[in-house]
C-alpha cells in the first residue's frame, strides 16, 4: 500500500527514493508484492538500484502478475531494447502463455516506436507518401 501511495507523488525524487530504501530496505526485500510495485517505480524513476534486482526477478519468477509490471516500466521509460533483451534470455523459462503476454507487449510497443519514428508534426510521413503510391 505504501509503495502504491509513494507512485503517486509527483514530487518523488532519487532522494527520496534513496531515503525510503535506506529504511525500509525494499529493493532487497524477499516479497514479491513489494518487488513488483517497488521495481517498476524505481525502473520509472530511474533508480538504478532497482535494475539488477529486477533483472534477478524476472529470471527466477515465472508468474505475469510479477513479471507485466517490470516490463510495462522498462518499455514506458524508453528502455525497449533491455525489455527485449531480458525477454529473449527467459522465454525458455516463462510458462508459453506468459511468453506470448510480455512478447506481445514487447511487439506492440516495438510498432508505437516506429510509429513514433516516422511521425512529424502529428503526421505519419510513412503513410503519407505510401499514400501518394496508392
Amino acid at each position: 500500500m505504501f509503495v502504491e501511495r509513494l507512485s503517486t507523488h509527483e514530487s518523488l525524487t532519487l532522494d527520496i527514493m534513496s531515503k525510503v530504501d535506506a529504511d525500509l530496505n525494499l529493493t532487497m526485500t524477499v516479497n514479491p508484492e513489494i518487488k513488483q510495485r517497488w521495481y517498476p517505480l524505481g525502473i520509472m524513476k530511474g533508480y538504478d538500484q532497482v535494475i539488477e534486482p529486477a533483472h534477478e526477478l524476472i529470471s527466477s519468477v515465472g508468474r505475469a502478475k510479477y513479471l507485466a509490471p517490470i516490463y510495462k516500466a522498462l518499455i514506458h521509460s524508453d528502455q525497449l531494447p533491455l525489455a527485449e533483451q531480458w525477454y529473449k534470455e527467459n522465454t525458455d523459462f516463462y510458462h508459453p502463455y506468459v511468453v506470448y503476454q510480455i512478447g506481445k507487449m514487447i511487439d506492440d510497443a516495438k510498432k508505437v516506436a516506429e510509429e513514433k519514428k516516422y511521425t512529424f508534426l502529428g503526421i505519419n510521413m510513412k503513410k503519407a507518401v505510401e499514400s501518394l503510391y496508392n
